[in-house]
């Protein structure tokens, strides 16, 4: 990395962190709470789905847990269910996690059938996932293509999870899965027809082999009663080419009532 793209970095990152911490100061958010630089990024994109009291959230692949972290700061928030499967990153969330009584943290995958199956675990852990890394995305993205080891995961479907323990429905859900966000849907289909927000992550190109792409889950949703009111944090190839976005849909039954 030459010396001037670090120091184009670097002023990049002052210049986000400082826009976001005047933009959540602008949101009326109180002075107590105080979110650091990934969380504020977090906060402003979910704002909008954020109205109400006695909120619930579903954060699936909670990974280290910047997300749920975020929301647990916030007052009218009152129970969060991060759910993490890699066992790394499931100790570094529960340490997060372990001033926040308002979070519960679940050791499992969610997908659409039962039982332990195997994880490909890259060497960027944060894309290991169900479904092998395909040869676009390694060639999109460097160092992105060793697959270190497998490990066996506990799998579960969210309909069937949510019942077992008596879980609250979500107001919102977030799923960020790596290419496996339609299976979590599938296999959580009343539980996702009842929230009131679902904020999602999906592809434009097949970065995972076999996942599903955007134009397939924007459909499913609609299907589902959904419809798509914002995209947010876009990731673009070193080359310039659109690979992801998160999608934010609207339950429209659920929220005219």
């Amino acid at each position: 990395m030459t010396y001037i793209k670090k120091i184009a970095l670097l002023a990049n990152s002052i210049y986000v962190s400082a826009y976001s911490y005047y933009k959540v100061s602008e949101s009326g958010l109180g002075s107590s709470i105080k979110l650091d630089a990934d969380e504020r990024e977090f906060f402003l994109k979910l704002r909008p789905l954020l109205e109400g009291e006695n909120l619930v959230i579903y954060d699936i692949g909670a990974a280290r847990g910047i997300v749920s972290s975020c929301l647990a700061k916030l007052p009218n928030v009152s129970s969060i269910h991060a759910f993490e499967p890699l066992p790394d990153f499931f100790e570094q969330l529960k340490i997060r996690m372990k001033h926040f009584n308002k979070v519960n943290c679940h050791h499992v995958a969610l997908g659409n059938e039962e039982g332990i199956f195997p994880m490909y675990v890259n060497n960027w852990v944060t894309n290991s996932s169900f479904l092998p890394t395909s040869n676009y995305f390694k060639k999109q993205i460097s160092d992105i293509d060793k697959i270190n080891h497998t490990i066996d995961i506990q799998m579960s479907c969210l309909d069937n999870y949510v019942e077992k323990n008596q879980l609250p429905i979500p107001n919102l859900i977030k799923i960020d899965v790596q290419g496996f966000e339609k299976k979590v849907i599938e296999g959580g289909i009343n539980t996702v027809r009842n929230s009131k927000y679902c904020f999602i992550e999906m592809s434009f190109q097949t970065l995972y082999e076999n996942s599903a792409l955007f134009d397939e889950i924007y459909r499913f949703m609609c299907d589902l009663g959904f419809r798509l009111i914002g995209v947010s944090n876009p990731m673009i190839s070193k080359y310039g080419v659109p690979l992801q976005v998160d999608g934010i849909f609207e339950n429209l039954e659920v929220n005219a009532k």
